[in-house]
């Protein structure tokens, strides 16, 4: 496995391990309904 492969998909672990923690903690429901008020607000509904 070359240098550049190996990189890929360590990166691609730690991002995905990253994501299961913040789905655990509950990080995920804040992000989500801070990003739905944004988009909200960038078309003038909220």
């Amino acid at each position: 496995m070359s240098k550049e492969k190996f990189a890929r998909f360590t990166v691609l672990g730690i991002a995905l391990v990253l994501i299961g923690v913040g789905v655990y903690t509950g990080e995920f429901v804040s992000v989500y309904r801070k990003a739905s008020m944004i988009c909200f607000e960038c078309i003038g509904i909220g």
